[in-house]
């Protein structure tokens, strides 16, 4: 135990004394690691940049275009069929439904207004989805009325309005979802357009039918393909061919669509800074060794041993590298932040990408000093020391 407890301690020693060294090194060298850091914090800038852009663009549009849950399928259909029609069929496999239907009521500020009315009646599910959790949903039953802004805050100061002539309590807002991603590309999610969500039932009673032309159905897992297809099947077995389904899985794919014809480009460019980063290193190793020829071939002289030196150059690699790995986080957080006002998005930063790079530098260098290393140390000190006085 004594043996083993002196030797750690040695190794300790030196590991402390090559550290120190390796600073001391670097300050003596101040102009070669400025040049090092410079370069490598360019290159890793990019990266994190361009990598956090391309991920941060594809995960907000993602959000804009989810309107509903990953666990919600929407059915529209073309042809209306009553409430007791969907249920029948659709009971075997989804028991989780929710109803809707669009119509035009006329209205207005008074009984006698007679201004068309673009309204969507839902049922008591059907409005929370809407709405949110917190909104209480009791409240939606009878001649009330949800109004439908066009902002992203409140705008309607009216506590009731007359449809059909009869008078409708206002009794909450909706504004509009947050999309300026997708608003500037004009592809926004907000483009139906009911001004009022009422109570479904009082829908039937002005219509005096129960037909909708919307059903949700709410799963208790999320969506996938196969759900979908069943659904399908069910609908054209009981003669409903004109529809159209909604998911999650669409946001997905419109997000894929976009993104893979800008994958080329999007590669191209992070092969081309992560080369840009391998370049440098492998180019500044290259100068540290030629510049500092003298000082190793001196070091030799004095009896310090390639496996010291090779580790003191090794230590300042890796110091150098994570240095100028924090000073680019640094300066890509402050562009990350103006980037989002801008933008109007969240921009996040992928990790695992700058780590992916970070090691490859990393692994570069290595392999760069071993080869610069081993290349100079093959040649005698003093004719290092000749060569270089010529």
């Amino acid at each position: 135990m004594a043996k083993q407890y002196y030797h750690s301690t040695i190794n300790n020693n030196h590991m402390y004394i090559y550290i120190t060294e390796a600073i001391l090194n670097l300050k003596e060298n101040i102009k070669y690691t400025v040049t090092f850091i410079l370069f490598l914090s360019l290159s890793f800038l990019g990266i994190v940049i361009t990598d956090s852009l391309i991920y941060s663009v594809s995960t907000q549009a993602e959000k804009e275009l989810k309107t509903n849950g990953n666990n919600i399928m929407s059915i529209d259909l073309y042809t209306p069929a009553s409430v007791d029609f969907i249920k029948n069929i659709l009971s075997k496999c989804c028991a989780n439904l929710s109803f809707s239907q669009h119509s035009f009521l006329n209205g207005g500020t008074s009984p006698y207004s007679s201004d068309g009315f673009p309204i969507m009646a839902v049922d008591k599910k059907g409005i929370s989805l809407i709405m949110g959790k917190k909104f209480k949903r009791d409240l939606f039953e009878g001649n009330v009325t949800i109004y439908k802004s066009n902002t992203q805050t409140a705008s309607n100061n009216t506590e009731s309005i007359f449809l059909n002539g009869l008078p409708f309590k206002i009794i909450g807002i909706k504004n509009k979802s947050k999309t300026e991603f997708l608003d500037s590309l004009g592809l926004s999610i907000n483009n139906s357009n009911e001004k009022y969500y009422i109570p479904l039932d009082t829908l039937f009673r002005f219509n005096l039918s129960n037909e909708v032309d919307n059903v949700k159905i709410i799963m208790d897992r999320d969506i996938t393909s196969d759900m979908i297809t069943i659904v399908e099947n069910i609908l054209n077995k009981n003669n409903i061919t004109r529809y159209t389904i909604t998911t999650s899985l669409d946001a997905r794919r419109i997000v894929d669509q976009v993104l893979n014809r800008f994958s080329l480009l999007t590669n191209s460019i992070y092969v081309l800074l992560t080369t840009t980063a391998i370049f440098s290193s492998i180019a500044v190793c290259k100068r540290n060794f030629q510049s500092r020829t003298t000082e190793f071939s001196l070091k030799l002289i004095h009896g310090i041993s390639y496996r010291d030196i090779k580790t003191i150059v090794t230590i300042e690699t890796v110091f150098t590298v994570f240095v100028s790995l924090l000073f680019s986080m640094s300066i890509s957080t402050l562009t990350i932040i103006s980037l989002s006002e801008l933008l109007y998005i969240d921009v996040r930063i992928r990790w695992v990408m700058i780590l992916m790079s970070l090691t490859i530098v990393l692994l570069i260098c290595f392999i760069a000093n071993f080869y610069y290393s081993n290349k100079m140390f093959k040649i005698n000190p003093i004719e290092l020391i000749k060569d270089r006085g010529k």
